[in-house]
């Protein structure tokens, strides 16, 4: 998971909801800065049930906006700290903040919907229950009862009790624990053309510039989804750091894929699917596709998993008037 705090410490997003409640943050005590606009006081996002949230996905999907645009907004706003927004800070920045590695929750996604959906602990609340994701588990508990957490991984470290991959623990009445099967977030060679996220460096622009093509996808429990996005990272230093954080520029994602719903009760009823067309993005952070997505009923977890069965997707960035330009196609 190391690999993820990299990606911390390295650009800036924000997140939010003009229609769902969310709690009040502590107000800023400067103007027109980074570490005042980002507040102390953890918010979370509320929903009244599943299909508000639901709702609340369709209309960042429909309307194609920029997921970290729109969690810059929400965060200045005072609503709640996305982990978009936490695992995008510059350096310097997550140095002035006080952003500590060991205090920010471990999501291993490239799903930018599920990062704007979480705070900065992995949490979202669904009606008297919260979701948290942190490292290899979910949780579902009833609001007040974290410490039925610490009770779990002190008895699950100690070895009195075991939880498999893709197994389900009813820990308490207050807790439920599922250990996801997800990979963690890895880093592609610059030149190799298959596989979940690769990079290519933009050319006339010394080696400064990458775009990352990334294919996703993920079961969480109470979300599950499958999409494909294109961005631009600049290579940048700080002290004896140099990492990568994502900038705008022109962006394009096409794509003609096939995927696999795996019903995880028969009830359900796995199918096939596909998906083609094309997003093209104008001085944007991010051209993204979310093929399919499901979210938990009201008995039991989210009915599908997904998986890429054949197709592609092709990627595309441009820069300084089409000048510097780079391009990857990923085959599933």
């Amino acid at each position: 998971m190391k690999k993820i705090f990299l990606v911390i410490i390295m650009s800036v997003m924000i997140f939010g909801c003009k229609d769902t409640t969310i709690e009040n943050l502590e107000e800023a005590t400067q103007e027109n800065s980074v570490a005042n606009k980002f507040k102390e006081k953890t918010g979370i996002l509320k929903f009244e049930n599943f299909d508000e949230l639901g709702a609340f996905i369709e209309k960042r999907i429909e309307s194609k906006e920029d997921l970290l645009d729109k969690a810059k907004e929400f965060s200045e706003e005072g609503r709640y700290n996305p982990l978009l927004l936490i695992y995008n800070l510059e350096a310097d920045e997550a140095e002035k903040l006080g952003i500590k590695e060991e205090k920010v929750a471990k999501v291993a996604s490239y799903d930018d919907m599920l990062l704007l959906l979480l705070n900065e602990n992995g949490e979202i609340q669904v009606s008297e229950k919260i979701y948290r994701i942190n490292g290899d588990f979910v949780y579902e508990y009833q609001e007040g009862a974290s410490e039925e957490i610490k009770l779990f991984l002190e008895q699950y470290t100690s070895g009195k009790i075991s939880l498999e991959r893709e197994q389900t623990l009813e820990f308490s009445e207050k807790l439920t624990v599922y250990m996801h099967n997800n990979k963690e977030v890895e880093e592609g060679s610059d030149y190799v053309s298959r596989g979940d996220t690769q990079h290519q460096f933009l050319s006339n622009t010394n080696w400064r510039f990458r775009m990352r093509a990334k294919q996703f996808d993920g079961y969480w429990y109470f979300y599950s989804s499958i999409g494909a996005s294109t961005e631009v990272l600049e290579r940048k230093r700080f002290w004896f750091i140099t990492y990568w954080t994502r900038v705008v520029t022109d962006l394009r994602l096409d794509y003609r894929m096939s995927y696999r719903a795996r019903a995880i009760h028969p009830f359900y009823g796995s199918y096939n699917s596909s998906r083609s067309g094309s997003n093209h993005q104008i001085y944007k952070y991010e051209a993204k596709e979310i093929f399919d997505y499901c979210l938990k009923p009201v008995f039991g977890p989210a009915p599908y998993k997904y998986t890429g069965t054949e197709g592609s997707t092709s990627h595309t960035a441009f820069m300084n008037n089409g000048v510097s330009m780079a391009f990857l196609n990923l085959q599933y």
